[in-house]
């Protein structure tokens, strides 16, 4: 994707989008029954919200070689006991 913004620049873009979806989405919900201006603004921007939520998750994807997030089938296994207490240079009780 040959883009004139950065990813950080896209991902503060994303979150900007959010975040004014869901602030005039909650202000504009009290007024959804008695006014059809507010009932379409605040579908619109609740859609809004949607399609940000997407953008925003599509930015931080696992496919990327820097990124720190991690599918759990790519998790590494936890440590056994022993192992964590070698790591903190903690003596270990036999189990015997």
């Amino acid at each position: 994707m040959d883009s004139k913004w950065s990813l950080e620049e896209q991902r503060e873009a994303a979150k900007l989008a959010m975040t004014i979806s869901m602030v005039v989405t909650v202000f504009t919900g009290p007024y959804v029954r008695r006014n059809r201006n507010m009932r379409l603004t605040h579908t619109i921007f609740g859609v809004a919200l949607v399609a940000g939520s997407v953008w925003h998750n599509s930015l931080y994807s696992v496919r990327d070689k820097g990124s720190s997030v991690k599918c759990l089938s790519q998790a590494e296994p936890a440590a056994s006991a022993e192992t964590a207490a070698n790591a903190a240079n903690v003596p270990v009780a036999d189990e015997s």
